[in-house]
Formats: C-alpha cells, sequence, structure tokens
C-alpha cells in the first residue's frame, strides 16, 4: 500500500485484487472492548448504481466533542451512509464527498437545535481492486505503513474541525494502491505515551502483531482502526479483537455493519427494496434526538471457540461474547408425523398422476411405477414449474424495470430539445442522466450509452463545459512513491514537486514527449552553509543571472535555486520581525515574492531584483487583515492579491501605501457565474478548489482546480467565470493533485505519480 493525500493512475484489465482484514481497537479507562462504536463495513449489494458493484465500503464515525449519540444513532448514521454510496452512481471521491456532505448537514441541523454541537469526525474508505480512496473530515492521524516507507496522513489544515461545526464542511482526500502486507493505522487522537518506535516496529509484522504493539505503548486510551491487505479474491473482513490478538482464527468476511442487527448479512441485502436505492446524492440524513451511548462490558472470548471455516456470531457488546450451545431436539419422531399425515395424500396425489397420464400417454410401461414415485413426479414436476415461473418473472421484472426508466429518460430528452429556456432544458438533461442511472442498475445497453453521450454532450454546452482529452506526458512511470503536489512550465521543461520526498523533479520536452532528467538536483540537503529542508513550494523563474530555472522553498523559510546540469544555490530569506511560523506557499510577481504563512496569519511581500530577495519583508495588509488560518494557496498579479481557502472560498485583497486608502480586502470575495440556473457567489456550486494559478499576458486569467471533479475553471481577472475543462469521459478514477498551464496553453493535471498532458482550445 503505498500513497497519499489526492489521486489515481492507468490500471490494467489484470490489477490485482487484495482482501481487506481490519480490527477495531477500543480502550477505555484502562479496559479493552470487542469492537469499537461507530465502524461499519459492506459490501455491494445486489443491485448498486452505475460503478459501485465493486466497490467495498468502510466507514469510521467518531464523536470528538458534545452530546454523545446513541448506537442506534449511529447504526442509522452509517446504514444511512451505506445506502447513499452504493445508490449514487460518479467517481468514488465524489460520491465519498457528497455523503460528507449529506452528514454535515444532518449534524448542523441538529446542533441548531441544541446548545451544545456535537462534533464528529468521519472516515470513509472504498477499495475497488488494488485501489483504496479515502475522504476524512476532521484532524484525525492515519499511518500508512509498508516495509519500505512510512507516511504521516494528517493536515489540519485541509480536513478541517470535523462536522458539524459549519455548514461547508472540509474535506482531505487520499488514494493509496493496495499492496502485500501494507498496514493503514486511523486514530481520532494520538495517545501521550506512543512513540516513533510505536509505528516504525510495526512496518513488515502482520495485523495481530502490529495491533498488540499499538496496545503496548497506548496507555489507558486508544480508539483507532487498523487495516491490512492481503491478496485475495476481495473480501472485506471485520474482524474482533479478542480472537485475533489471543491468535485464534481470524473470521471470515463480513459484509455488513459491523453493529449488530436482528438479520444476518445476507438478509439485509436481500431486503432492501429497489425504492431506497433511487436517493439523490444530497438527500439529508435524519439524526434522531441523542441517548446515552451504553459503555461495553468486558468480556472474553477462548481461543479455541472460533471455528476456521465458519464466521462467528456477532453479539451485542452487553452480551456474552462466548459461543452459546443450543440442544438440537431428535428429529425422528417429527418425520415420522410427517410421513403418517402425507401417506394418503401421497397416494391420492399417484392415483390422480396416473389416471391424468393414462389420457395422454400410450402403452402400460408407465403404470409399472411405483406410487411413492409417481408422488416424487407428482411434487418435483410443480416445483420445477414454479421455479421457472419465477425465474421468467423475475426477469420480465427487470425488463419492466429498465424498460420503464429508458422510457422516462427518453421522454425527458424529448422535453428538453423541445425547451426553449436554458434552465429548463438543463433541468430536463439532468433528469435524463437520473432515470438512465437508475436503468443502468437493470442493464447497460448501447442504447442507454448512446442517450447517457447526448444528455452529457447537451449539457456541457448549455455549463460552457468544454471536456479535454489527456493523454500521459511522461514516457515511462514515475516511482510509486512520488505524489506531485505542485508543478511548474518553464520553456520547454516541466517541474514536479514531490510531496513525500520534498524534492523538485525535472523532465524535459523531446521528440517522443516528456522524459525525466535523472542528474537534476533540487531537493532538502546542506547547501555550503545552509541547511535546507523539504522543499513546500516552488515557481518558475525568468532568465536571470544564475541560470537558475527553478525558485523552491522551504518551510523555514530557505529559497533554493535550481539549475539544470548544475548544482542548486540557497539563499535564506530575511525572516520577518515576528519569526516564521509556518508558510505553505509562494507566488512570484515579476520583482515581488509573497509568502504565505497561515501560523502566524501575514503574508509577506520580498521586493527583489533578477530573482534575488534579500531585503526584509513588508507585512502585505494594513489595519484590516483577513483570517488565514484556512488558506492553503495564493498568486499575485500588480497590488491584486487573490487567496485561496480549503473550503473553496477565495479572499481579494488589493494592495496601497496610502493612509487614505489602505490596503483593503473582501472576504470572502465573489465568484461571478452567468451560467444557467447558477448564482454568484463565494462559493462555487459542485466545486470546491484545492489550487489556483494566474497566466501571463496576452490573455491574463486566472485558473482554479477542483480535485474532485478533475475540472479546471478558467476566470477572466475579475473572476467572472469563462469556462470550465474537465476531463473526458473514461479518464482514470482519482483526485487531481497538481495542475500547470503553459505559454503554449498546454495544460498538466497530475493524479500524485500520473501526468497527463492536453491543450486548451
Amino acid at each position: 500500500m503505498d500513497g497519499s493525500a489526492p489521486c489515481g493512475a492507468h490500471k490494467d484489465d489484470m490489477a490485482d485484487t487484495y482482501d481487506i482484514n481490519l480490527l477495531p481497537l477500543n480502550r477505555a479507562e484502562g479496559r479493552d472492548y470487542p469492537s469499537l462504536p461507530g465502524v461499519h463495513v459492506a459490501l455491494p449489494p445486489r443491485r448498486t448504481a452505475r460503478g459501485r458493484k465493486n466497490d467495498r465500503f468502510i466507514a469510521y464515525l467518531h464523536v470528538e466533542s458534545g452530546p454523545a449519540l446513541s448506537r442506534e444513532q449511529q447504526n442509522n448514521l452509517l446504514n444511512s451512509l451505506e445506502r447513499g454510496f452504493y445508490s449514487t452512481a460518479g467517481s468514488a471521491t465524489s460520491v465519498l464527498k457528497g455523503l460528507a456532505e449529506n452528514l454535515n448537514e444532518a449534524l448542523m441541523n441538529r446542533n441548531l437545535r441544541g446548545s451544545e454541537p456535537t462534533v464528529v469526525y468521519l472516515t470513509l474508505m472504498t477499495a475497488r481492486d488494488d485501489m483504496l480512496y479515502m475522504a476524512q473530515c476532521g484532524p484525525s492521524h492515519g499511518f500508512l505503513i509498508t516495509r519500505q516507507n512510512i507516511e504521516h496522513l494528517h493536515d489540519p489544515h485541509t480536513s478541517g474541525r470535523g462536522l458539524g461545526v459549519s455548514r461547508t464542511p472540509q474535506v482531505r482526500y487520499f488514494q493509496t494502491e493496495l499492496t502485500e502486507g501494507a498496514l493503514l493505522l486511523i486514530t481520532p487522537r494520538l495517545p501521550a505515551t506512543w512513540k516513533s518506535s510505536t509505528i516504525k516496529e510495526s512496518a513488515g509484522r502482520p495485523l495481530a502483531s502490529a495491533a498488540r504493539r499499538y496496545l503496548a505503548d497506548a496507555g489507558d486510551n486508544l480508539q483507532a482502526i487498523v487495516l491490512e491487505s492481503r491478496r485475495g479474491a476481495g473480501a472485506l473482513n471485520l474482524l474482533r479483537a479478542p480472537a485475533v490478538l489471543q491468535g485464534a482464527a481470524e473470521p471470515a468476511p463480513r459484509a455488513a455493519d459491523p453493529t449488530p442487527h436482528a438479520a444476518p448479512p445476507t438478509a439485509r441485502a436481500a431486503e432492501r427494496p429497489a425504492a431506497q436505492i433511487e436517493r439523490p446524492s444530497r438527500q439529508p440524513l435524519e439524526v434522531p434526538e441523542p441517548e446515552p451511548l451504553p459503555q461495553p462490558v468486558v468480556r472474553t472470548r477462548p481461543a479455541d471457540s472460533v471455528a476456521t471455516e465458519v464466521p462467528p456470531t456477532f453479539t451485542r457488546d452487553d452480551e456474552e461474547a462466548t459461543p452459546r450451545t443450543r440442544s438440537m431436539p431428535s428429529l425422528g419422531p417429527a418425520f415420522a408425523r410427517v410421513r403418517q399425515a402425507m401417506g394418503p395424500l401421497v397416494r391420492r396425489t399417484g392415483s390422480a398422476l396416473r389416471a391424468g397420464l393414462s389420457r395422454i400417454l400410450p402403452g402400460d410401461e408407465l403404470f409399472t411405477l411405483p406410487t411413492s414415485t409417481m408422488a416424487i413426479i407428482a411434487v418435483v414436476v410443480p416445483v420445477i414449474l414454479t421455479t421457472i415461473a419465477l425465474v421468467v418473472y423475475l426477469n420480465l421484472g427487470r425488463d419492466q424495470g429498465y424498460q420503464s426508466y429508458l422510457e422516462q429518460a427518453q421522454a425527458s430528452a424529448l422535453t428538453a430539445a423541445a425547451a426553449e429556456e436554458k434552465d429548463a432544458a438543463s433541468a430536463a438533461w439532468q433528469n435524463v442522466i437520473f432515470y438512465l442511472d437508475r436503468a443502468e442498475i437493470y442493464r447497460t445497453t448501447s442504447d442507454t450509452e448512446a442517450l447517457r453521450a447526448q444528455a452529457q454532450t447537451a449539457l456541457d454546452d448549455l455549463e460552457g463545459l468544454f471536456r479535454l482529452n489527456f493523454s500521459p506526458a511522461i514516457a515511462g512511470t514515475l516511482n510509486p512513491n512520488v505524489r506531485i503536489r505542485q508543478m511548474a512550465v518553464n520553456g520547454t521543461d516541466l517541474y514536479l514537486l514531490d510531496a513525500n520526498s520534498g524534492s523538485v523533479l525535472r523532465a524535459w520536452l523531446t521528440g517522443s514527449g516528456y522524459e525525466l532528467d535523472p542528474d537534476f538536483s533540487c531537493g532538502p540537503a546542506q547547501y555550503g552553509a545552509y541547511i535546507v529542508g523539504p522543499l513546500v513550494d516552488m515557481a518558475a523563474l525568468p532568465i536571470n543571472e544564475f541560470g537558475a530555472t527553478v525558485l523552491a522553498m522551504d518551510a523555514n523559510g530557505n529559497l533554493l535555486y535550481c539549475i539544470p546540469e548544475e548544482a542548486p544555490l540557497a539563499a535564506p530569506l530575511v525572516p520577518p520581525d515576528s519569526a516564521w511560523g509556518n508558510p505553505v506557499a509562494m507566488s512570484l510577481d515579476n520583482d515581488s515574492l509573497y509568502i504565505l504563512d497561515p501560523l502566524t496569519n501575514a503574508v509577506w511581500r520580498y521586493s527583489g531584483e533578477d530573482g534575488q530577495f534579500r531585503n526584509p519583508p513588508r507585512f502585505f495588509f494594513s489595519a484590516e487583515v483577513p483570517r488565514l488560518d484556512t488558506a492553503i494557496d495564493l498568486t499575485a498579479s500588480g497590488d491584486d492579491l487573490f487567496l485561496l481557502h480549503s473550503d473553496g472560498h477565495y479572499t481579494l485583497c488589493v494592495f496601497s501605501l496610502l493612509d487614505e486608502s489602505p490596503t483593503r480586502c473582501e472576504d470572502p470575495a465573489t465568484y461571478t457565474d452567468s451560467r444557467p440556473g447558477r448564482t454568484s457567489g463565494p462559493q462555487m456550486e459542485g466545486a470546491t478548489f484545492y489550487k489556483l494559478l494566474r497566466t501571463e499576458p496576452p490573455e491574463p486569467s486566472l485558473f482554479f482546480l477542483d480535485p474532485i471533479t478533475r475540472s479546471i475553471y478558467h476566470f477572466s481577472m475579475r473572476v467572472n467565470l469563462v469556462r470550465q475543462y474537465r476531463v473526458q469521459t473514461g479518464f482514470p478514477d482519482g483526485i487531481a493533485t497538481a495542475f500547470a498551464i503553459s505559454p503554449t496553453r498546454a495544460v498538466f493535471l497530475a493524479l500524485d505519480n500520473q501526468v497527463y498532458i492536453s491543450y486548451l482550445p
């Protein structure tokens, strides 16, 4: 398993499939419990929305503060998330985002009725073949642990404070490729007694051994889940700590909510009616009033009480965990009574069958059959006929369901074609997509595919959306541990910032595309008297006396000038009087360098010459200082400064040295959207932006990246929407992590360690 926040890649048709073993760990006040409230797993039901039939679903809901949710309330919420996941078409990441928004809306409505808000940390995951996608809300800690690498997945700025806090939830995305024996540890808070060795020494260990190590160092409290990937058939196994930690056989796959229900997992899937599947992605969740969460009782399961072939019975925490035995009454007397009661019926049935067959079959051979055989025939034939009738009925039902939704989609298409208003046409084409999603639950045909393509093209035209045909940009493949978080173009060179190593990679244009430069050096090291740490951002440099093509910065305010075929040059910036907090982003505009430091709520402006910045910085703002704790990116153009925040809104500040008209800011500023049915405002409907950049004249523009839909939004410098660019249907699934646009209008899109190229029209 290797990976990190936002991404995707080409997968071949023979991708490996992995089983996932999930072990909850729950220690409270020094007592260990066999299960952890808020953990939920599910396999696909018989009928799913388009694209969901191979997805395994995992949810971990943790109440961080405020009134607790009862076990029943948690079950209701988790079951609603499961139904929403399997009934909603679209990419895995967009569906997970919709689920988080649904739950946040339900919690907000509940919190508005109470005096103290309930704050929830939520982790949602889905696995398909050898890929795992994850969305996190709240500053939970994650550790991706392989033999080769340990990655700490924790970023409060992008994952936010949790759900139930604001109307717009912050969601952090992560994608990884599953590998043999990899572990993923998720915990809402780190035990104070854990050391770095706690995590490091679990690398390469089996699940049980790693879990014992986590508990040994945990002290009195630990709530966590541990996932282990093993090559297999795609099972999802929910384990119980006593059986695993005591060395007992591990339970078989369980495709249901880990919290107990009256019906077994298979019954839950079979009982789910089709009407419940037809759920729009923004259907609100209902949260009942809170009840106190019962404390679980510790029970011990003997190691030999779990059979290796038979799934264990999942009991409530307040019930006895040891399997109960029940004596089976003898069936002999019961069969005797049934045989005695059925005797006359069998004889009458045999006689009737013989009389009936004698009228239609010649010869006497038939009547040599014993009466019992005739009775069996009399029973079996109706059963066969009934089975055939049932199969025909079910097939007809599927045909009718498919045909009904297809006809509704076709009718909506006719309505859309006849609509004179753009708003009405857009709504009708969206209905076409809705009904096609439902029809394809039953069957995908050339009719549904053709109508979907027609509807999508019409919606794209109405939305001002242009689909770009991307192709791989770099010959060969990058190291699987590379996680691209920033890109820059300088002439025919493409620069890639790898978040894992904190280094910049260079690819140069050749006759067969871009190729990596193995000799390019631009990363953390000691350069003379200066120690440069992992790089956090970079920008392409214009021509300068050093010959440097890219300027990079670490989190301590050290600049690194990187030069093809030469060693880099390091130069520390003069720190501000208040000292550095945690610089996260930089922007170059002519001879000015802007540094974003959310920790100190500051943007610093350095005036330079020929790419060098030797002077002390100037605080960008005047008396009016916007909140920057959620700011994640920035760009500048003259006196205008654009600051992007993790929830997708932006701040616009205009610099001024005049006392009578000081620097002023608009926060939140307005996105102007003139598309049919859309409104302008501080948020773009259907998008949450993650990166922004500015292009140079002759057509200066602002571009924003939505990582979930893999869309690039083109705005004028006055932030009026010009056009939206999106990847073609069939593009690899995943989250976009970086983008860049060259002066020749080549657009680059990164999905972790994959880079694609297209061209703007």
